[in-house]
């Protein structure tokens, strides 16, 4: 799997209530999977409905699919990584 930077900022850019983001790339039964880490503005609510858009968003612009998840506003460092690639090559 390889995701280009550019792409991760289209999706975020759709979405306003998107603070800070990182794509998180893991490997499970051989198959890579990927996760948009999303930090929301403040006042906007994590709610089902607005995962589903942004997931809906990812292949449309990333050309992979998927999954959203919401975490606390300040969780990622200052200095993170856009993408941050976990696979292990055993």
């Amino acid at each position: 799997m390889f995701i280009h930077p550019g792409s991760t900022d289209e999706v975020a850019a759709r979405f306003p209530e998107i603070d800070r983001f990182q794509v998180g790339v893991t490997r499970k039964d051989h198959v890579d999977q990927m996760t948009f880490i999303v930090e929301l503005k403040e006042g906007c609510e994590a709610t089902e409905k607005l995962a589903k858009r942004i997931e809906a968003a990812i292949p449309k612009n990333m050309r992979v699919r998927g999954k959203v998840k919401f975490i606390e506003r300040g969780t990622l460092p200052e200095n993170y990584k856009k993408i941050d690639d976990r696979r292990k090559w055993d």
